[in-house]
C-alpha cells in the first residue's frame, strides 16, 4: 500500500510539473492591453511600451510554445495562436515600433517557426502555419520597415522557409507554400513604392525568388512592378529581378545564350513579370528594367529553360516550353519591341537578339 501510494503521489507531482505555464506582462504608458489564456506547458512574454498597445495570446496546444510580443509606439496590435487543441514547439516573435501596425500569427500542430518585425505606420503581416505532426520546421519571416506595407504568408506542409523583405511604402507580398521542402523569398528594398509580388508553391523542394527596385534611396519615379510566380511540382527554380542588379553577370559564363546579362539600370516602373511552372525541374529567370515592359514564361514538362532580360519602354516577350529539355533565350533593349517563343516536343533551342524600336520576332518549334 505504501509503495502504491508513493507511486500515485510521484505521478501527480510530475502532472503538476509539466502542466505549469509561464507568462510575463510587461507595459509601460497608458491604455495598453495584453490578454494572455494559457493551456498546457506554454511560455508567453508582452512587452509594450507607449498607448492603446494591443497584445493578445493563445496558447492551447500539447506544450513547449514559445510567444514573445514587444511594441514600442502607439496603438500597435499583435496577435498570436498557437495549438487550437494540439500543437506542440511552435515559436512566435512579433516586434513592432512605430503606429497603428498590426500582426497576426497562426500555428497549428508542430515544430513551427514566425517572426515579424515591423516598423513604420499602419504596416500590416499575417502569417499562418500547419505543419505535420512531429516533422520539419516550417519558417517564416516578415521584415517590414516603412509605411503601409502588407505580407501575407501560408504555409502548408513541413519544412517550407519563406521570407518577404520590403523596406519602402505601400508595398505588398504573398506567399503560400504546399508540400514539403519549399523556398519563397521576395525582397521589395529601398527604391520604388507599390510594388507587388506574389508566390506559390505547391508541391516538394521547389524554390522562388521575386527581387523588385533593389538599388539605394527611395524614389518616388520606380515603382508599381508586378511579380507573380506560380510553381506546381517538384524541384522547380524560378527568378524575377524588376530594377535590380543582383543578376548581372549571373548567366554570364553559360554561353552565347545568356552572355548579354549585365546590370540592370535604375528608375523602373509598371513592369509585369508572370511565371508559371508545371512538372518536375523547371527553370525560369526573368530580369527588366525601364517601364511598361511584360514578361511571360509559361513551362510544363520536364527540365525546360527559359531565360528573358528586357531593357526599355513597352517591351513584350513570351514563351512557352512543353516538354523536355527544352532551352529559349530572349533579349530585348530599346522600346516597343515584341517576341513570341512556342516550344513543344523534346531539346529544342531558341536564341532571340533584339536591340532598337520595334523589333518582331516569333519562333514556333515541334517535333
Amino acid at each position: 500500500m505504501k509503495k502504491l501510494f508513493l507511486s500515485v503521489a510521484a505521478l501527480m507531482c510530475a502532472t503538476l510539473m509539466f502542466s505549469q505555464n509561464t507568462s510575463d506582462v510587461k507595459q509601460t504608458g497608458g491604455t495598453n492591453s495584453a490578454d494572455v489564456n494559457q493551456s498546457g506547458v506554454n511560455s508567453s512574454l508582452v512587452d509594450q511600451n507607449g498607448n492603446a498597445n494591443i497584445g493578445t495570446v493563445l496558447q492551447d496546444g500539447d506544450g513547449l510554445n514559445t510567444s514573445d510580443i514587444y511594441q514600442e509606439g502607439d496603438s500597435n496590435d499583435a496577435g498570436v495562436i498557437q495549438g487550437n487543441g494540439i500543437g506542440l514547439g511552435n515559436i512566435a516573435e512579433v516586434d513592432q515600433y512605430g503606429t497603428s501596425n498590426k500582426s497576426r500569427q497562426t500555428q497549428v500542430v508542430d515544430n513551427n517557426s514566425a517572426k515579424a518585425y515591423q516598423e513604420g505606420m499602419f504596416n500590416e503581416s499575417t502569417q499562418e502555419q500547419n505543419s505535420g505532426w512531429f516533422g520539419d520546421r516550417n519558417t517564416a519571416d516578415v521584415d517590414q520597415k516603412g509605411d503601409y506595407n502588407t505580407a501575407y504568408q501560408t504555409q502548408n506542409g513541413e519544412g517550407n522557409d519563406a521570407e518577404i523583405d520590403q523596406l519602402s511604402y505601400d508595398n505588398y507580398a504573398s506567399q503560400l507554400q504546399t508540400g514539403y521542402g519549399n523556398e519563397a523569398e521576395i525582397w521589395q528594398d529601398n527604391d520604388g513604392t507599390g510594388n507587388d509580388a506574389m508566390q506559390t508553391q505547391v508541391g516538394d523542394n521547389n524554390y522562388v525568388l521575386a527581387w523588385q527596385n533593389v538599388t539605394g534611396g527611395v524614389d518616388a519615379s520606380v515603382g508599381a512592378n508586378l511579380s507573380v510566380q506560380m510553381q506546381d511540382g517538384n524541384d522547380h527554380e524560378a527568378y524575377v529581378a524588376q530594377d535590380s542588379n543582383i543578376f548581372a553577370g549571373f548567366y554570364s559564363e553559360s554561353g552565347d545564350y545568356y552572355s548579354s546579362v549585365g546590370t540592370v539600370e535604375v528608375g523602373s516602373k509598371y513592369n509585369e513579370a508572370r511565371q508559371n511552372q508545371y512538372g518536375t525541374g523547371q527553370f525560369a529567370l526573368s530580369l527588366q528594367s525601364g517601364t511598361y515592359n511584360l514578361s511571360l514564361q509559361n513551362q510544363y514538362g520536364t527540365d525546360n529553360f527559359s531565360f528573358m532580360q528586357q531593357d526599355g519602354y513597352d517591351n513584350f516577350a513570351t514563351d512557352l516550353q512543353d516538354g523536355l529539355e527544352n532551352r529559349s533565350g530572349v533579349y530585348q533593349v530599346g522600346d516597343g519591341n515584341r517576341s513570341m517563343v512556342d516550344q513543344l516536343g523534346t531539346a529544342h533551342s531558341s536564341k532571340v537578339a533584339q536591340d532598337g524600336v520595334t523589333n518582331w520576332s516569333n519562333v514556333v518549334q515541334r517535333d
